[in-house]
């Protein structure tokens, strides 16, 4: 069996972890893992003091000075990115992108592989103790749902070690396109008391206790934080909220919610609680760093609340809306990402901007930007623009922009090639490359170009049609890639009638329509994206996304298209042209079908060209929600749902 993919041009919303202190929920306590790491060479790991902590924490000990009430003490300074895409550790940074677990020392820029898995793997980390703890999704589903894996490695990238391999996913038995997008389908790692914490959204799903011996055992959740909980509170699900776990280390105490979503904070040893007095409904983003709360009200009014005596100070600086996730606590100062571009006076083009907002305590900010010089905007904005189309099926929010110091850590993608890159903070910053690697399966990649365009056609009246078009073609260096580049023209011809028939049914629509002040204008958007979400030696698949907004009915449609051609000879190849026959496909893949559909759906279904792409993994079938679930009233865009077949599956039964 020839291996399969790459479903994903990987690429970057931006979050920053910066940091005057180069440490991390890795750093060595008191009660850190005591399994024999015999064989381990830690020699080149930074020690840290021995100080003890206080009994909550695992990364500083809290201060206990007599004019502060040890029930909620006020937080020592710290750094905690745990879940995020870069971890800081003592003088290291850990990064995870496209399969590839790096360690990158901050001074020198070298950067060692510690593992790698398929590109398009969802994985998620923590450091603890002298190890790197991680848990791995692979790209295929399951009939019994359990295909997320627990591992261990030594921070220097020695005694990789399979805790479990049968861990129940995060979501199951289905993903739809906004879980997909923000990871939905991996667990979030964190650890506290030698209990690994496999979490979502603040809640606890799964949990393994680590034994002396470096094994792991699954215990129940009424054995950790989450058990100490009331059975009238629960953690907060809202973004920017710390889990029970991330609280505990840093805090000393746990953040939880009643049912009428005020925020409490809870001492889980005394059981006391405080009532913080926040209407968690009123606020949009929230970001805790040292001992003050940044707050933005719905009403757009923002301010930090003091944690010890409940003042609150007005602060000069909002947060994007949505990008609360992404903000990150350094100290006493917290520290926000943003992208703009600014337009070079020599060379007149757009020049790619990276932003770190400072908070500081006393309510102010200030900003601290790195400006990436190249010779074109197209140049130069490949880090950042896949982050910025959202349309993308492949935008991803879990890699992030780190600041250690006076740089910028980021991970980028230009055509086929993916890399971690170091900015200098300031004017006219000279990128330096730190790892790069291809994510396709093929010594010999095609060559690729994108042409763009869009337009608006003005109806009068109150109407119009607007529309937005991204099209892909190969460099024709052989037949087949002129057969491909045929097929992919007749794609977009056939999206450039449905723009023409739009506006056609929008003229006769305005002709014969009576419009008030009162009623909805029809205005129509349309766009189209083309993306190559897979490559080898043999083969090459495009994924067509289209979307069309219909604003007068307050609503619109999404959906994908896969093309699949043998690089030898252009033809367009199809599930029978790998898997077998028809009979034979309809055997193994229906079974995966009907775990969604809730009514009879016709086996068929698995065969239809237009649905099938291939992945590293396994064949993979698009559908999107309103074809196979019967509980479809999304509103503006229905789900879309990934099912992909491991090839084992096949091979098995053949």
């Amino acid at each position: 069996m020839k291996n399969r993919i790459f479903m994903v041009f990987l690429s970057i919303t931006l979050a920053v972890s910066p940091a005057l202190l180069l440490t991390g929920c890795g750093r060595k306590a008191p009660d850190s893992p005591a399994y024999d790491t015999e064989g381990t060479d830690n020699s080149d790991e930074k020690e840290t003091d021995d100080k003890s902590s206080a009994p909550f924490s695992h990364t500083f000990p809290q201060d206990t000075s007599a004019e502060e009430n040890y029930v909620f003490p006020k937080a020592a300074l710290y750094i905690d990115d745990t879940g995020k895409s870069m971890q800081r550790d003592g003088e290291y940074l850990y990064s995870y992108c496209d399969g590839r677990l790096m360690r990158t020392h901050t001074e020198t820029g070298e950067t060692t592989l510690l593992y790698e898995t398929g590109s398009a793997h969802q994985l998620c980390f923590c450091l603890w103790g002298d190890a790197v703890y991680f848990v791995e999704r692979k790209n295929y589903d399951s009939l019994d749902c359990r295909d997320t894996s627990l591992y261990r490695i030594q921070k220097n990238g020695k005694n990789l070690t399979l805790l479990r391999d049968d861990i129940t996913n995060a979501y199951s038995p289905y993903l739809h396109w906004y879980k997909e997008k923000h990871q939905g389908n991996i667990y979030e790692i964190d650890i506290y008391e030698d209990i690994i914490y496999l979490m979502k959204y603040n809640n606890c799903d799964v949990c393994f206790k680590l034994e002396s011996d470096g094994s792991v055992r699954e215990i129940k959740k009424e054995d950790t934080l989450f058990g100490k909980i009331p059975p009238e509170f629960s953690p907060s699900y809202r973004s920017g909220i710390p889990s029970p776990v991330y609280a505990m280390r840093n805090y000393g105490y746990m953040f939880i919610q009643d049912t009428d979503k005020a925020l409490y904070r809870m001492d889980p040893v005394s059981g006391a609680m405080e009532n913080l007095e926040i209407d968690i409904e009123s606020v949009r983003n929230f970001a805790f760093f040292h001992n003050m709360i940044y707050l933005e009200y719905k009403n757009e009014n923002h301010t930090l609340l003091n944690l010890s005596d409940k003042s609150e100070i007005p602060t000069d600086h909002l947060l994007t809306e949505g990008v609360c996730d992404n903000i990150f606590s350094s100290g006493d100062k917290l520290f926000h990402c943003d992208v703009n571009y600014k337009k070079d006076p020599d060379s007149g083009n757009e020049i790619p901007c990276l932003f770190a907002r400072c908070i500081l305590p006393d309510g102010s900010s200030e900003t601290l930007h790195a400006e990436i010089r190249a010779t074109s905007k197209e140049e130069s904005a490949y880090i950042f623009e896949p982050a910025l189309e959202e349309e993308s099926p492949y935008w991803d929010t879990r890699p992030t922009v780190c600041l250690i110091d006076d740089h910028f850590y980021c991970f980028a993608e230009k055509g086929t090639e993916h890399s971690l890159i170091r900015i200098p903070v300031g004017n006219n910053s000279d990128i330096q490359t730190l790892a790069c690697w291809t994510t396709l399966l093929t010594a010999s990649p095609s060559v690729m170009y994108t042409e763009k365009y869009e337009g608006e056609v003005n109806l009068g009246k109150k109407s119009s049609v607007s529309y937005s078009v991204k099209q892909l073609f190969l460099r024709e260096q052989t037949d087949a890639d002129r057969s491909i580049n045929r097929a992919l023209s007749k794609i977009y011809a056939g999206f450039e009638e449905k723009i023409d028939d739009t506006i056609q049914r929008e003229k006769e629509y305005e002709e014969t329509t009576e419009y008030t002040e009162y009623t909805y204008h029809p205005d129509d958007v349309l766009s189209s994206s083309i993306f190559c979400n897979y490559m080898d030696d043999d083969t090459i698949s495009f994924d067509c996304f289209f979307s069309h907004l219909f604003i007068y009915e307050t609503k619109g449609s999404r959906w994908h298209e896969y093309y699949v051609f043998d690089r030898h000879t252009g033809k367009r190849l199809t599930f029978e042209d790998f898997a077998g026959s028809s009979e034979h496909i309809i055997d193994i893949a229906f079974p995966y079908v009907e775990r969604l559909a809730e009514w009879e759906v016709s086996p068929d279904i698995v065969l239809e060209p237009e649905r099938f792409y291939l992945t590293v993994d396994g064949y993979a079938l698009y559908f999107a929600r309103d074809e196979i679930r019967e509980d479809c009233d999304d509103g503006f865009f229905s789900d879309s749902f990934y099912i992909t077949i491991p090839f084992e599956a096949f091979e098995e039964t053949s």
